[in-house]
């Protein structure tokens, strides 16, 4: 069986909301007054009130595991992972772990603006537990990875934020440890530097070290983690695999903000800022019998419209109609090919015929003219597939993936 290297027993910490203790004085007591309105019923008036930001979170994860935790904010995530990191003790409960630790929360700290970015290297080494030599001999790959090169001998107080972040992440992933605990650092820099995070942790994982991850990225979750846990209101009420858990929160904040807002099926495009020789008015989703709904089975039909309105001629007009998630991963788009159009009404019917599994998805439209972009509408509309298994039995509600399997291919015998 494999080792146990991270233990959660109970896990709860509770913190103060407001001035610890109340005021002290009459002049305390009098400028809160004053700044609470002169309501001396006020809860905060009298002092401060506790609240738990975790309470009673208990797992346990073996050796070369990739565990990810999922929640909104407030949820508790990054208070958990200062437990783990021994920055914070908990309130009642303990947490073993068992290895050498990097921590990968709040980049940057320890961080001096006067010293350079080469000596801020060998000072957060030190800090994270590295040694003078390891460092030196990592330094090297620690730049290059940061891509900070050209102002290693400036002092960071002249880095710009993201300069200053991918230093300090630089270093911490350099750090050759057992257990990883790693909070939302992959989505500091630009989209190449994401990327090298990304396949540095994957690296990590493919050597066998045990990662804790906290993201809200959803699907960078499902890329890296095999298992992963959903923390709500400071406690774990769901753990398993890292489909089955993302695809559970997905839907659950699907339907907190379909309460807020529900969306509609026939959507009044809005005019461009900018005069056009063609525009956006109206895109609707349908089903099979051109009813417009917003909530499907899986398995179900559907089709979106797109209507436009053409003002000048267009000798090669593109209309296009993209299909997300709704935190952007493109699924498909469908284009109509380059046609000569004449002002007036169109129309343009994207029939996906995709078996999607069960979540939310959104509709982008755009019209184009050779390299000319003449409208473009992101997140335009959206609708739900509703989970099911009445296609494949057994299977997981929300499938793994985008697209729900519609048939089961047998195994065969070579």
């Amino acid at each position: 069986m494999s080792e146990t290297v991270i233990l959660a027993d109970n896990l709860g910490k509770r913190y103060q909301r407001g001035a610890a203790g109340g005021p002290t004085t009459l002049r305390d007591t009098i400028g809160r007054w004053l700044a609470l309105g002169g309501n001396t019923a006020h809860r905060h008036l009298g002092g401060s009130e506790t609240f738990w930001a975790l309470r009673n979170v208990s797992f346990e994860i073996k050796r070369g595991e990739v565990v990810g935790i999922i929640g909104a904010n407030g949820s508790g995530k990054s208070t958990l992972l200062k437990i783990l990191s021994r920055i914070t003790r908990p309130t009642e409960g303990r947490a073993t772990l068992h290895g050498r630790i990097a921590t990968l929360l709040e980049v940057g700290t320890g961080f001096h603006p006067q010293l350079t970015g080469r000596e801020n290297i060998f000072l957060n080494g030190a800090i994270i537990g590295m040694s003078r030599a390891e460092v030196a001999r990592k330094f090297d790959e620690i730049v290059a990875f940061s891509g900070v090169e050209e102002f290693i001998e400036t002092p960071v107080k002249h880095y710009s934020s993201g300069m200053y972040t991918r230093l300090a992440f630089a270093v911490s992933a350099h750090l050759d440890p057992e257990i990883m605990l790693v909070d939302e650092v992959l989505a500091v820099g630009d989209l190449a530097f994401q990327r090298r995070c990304m396949e540095r942790m994957a690296k990590a994982r493919d050597e066998g070290r045990t990662i804790l991850f906290v993201s809200h990225g959803l699907s960078s979750v499902n890329k890296l983690c095999s298992r992963a846990l959903l923390l709500e209101h400071g406690r774990c009420t769901m753990m398993g695999t890292s489909e089955e858990i993302t695809g559970e929160y997905a839907a659950k904040v699907s339907l907190a903000e379909e309460k807020l807002h529900e969306p509609e099926p026939v959507v009044e495009l809005p005019a461009p800022q900018e005069p056009s020789a063609a525009v956006g008015v109206q895109l609707s989703v349908l089903d099979e019998s051109g009813s417009p709904r917003v909530k499907f089975d899986v398995g179900e039909t559907w089709r979106a419209e797109f209507d436009f309105q053409v003002l000048e001629s267009t000798d090669n007009l593109v209309a296009g109609v993209g299909l997300a998630t709704p935190d952007g991963v493109a699924i498909s788009t469908l284009w109509s090919p380059p046609t000569a159009v004449r002002p007036g009404p169109h129309r343009f019917v994207a029939d996906f015929n995709l078996p999607l599994a069960g979540g939310v998805y959104s509709l982008h439209v755009g019209l184009s003219a050779g390299d000319s972009s003449l409208y473009f509408r992101g997140d335009a509309a959206s609708f739900s597939v509703l989970p099911s298994t009445r296609l494949v039995r057994p299977h997981r509600d929300h499938g793994a993936g985008f697209l729900y399997p519609t048939y089961a291919p047998p195994i065969m015998a070579l």
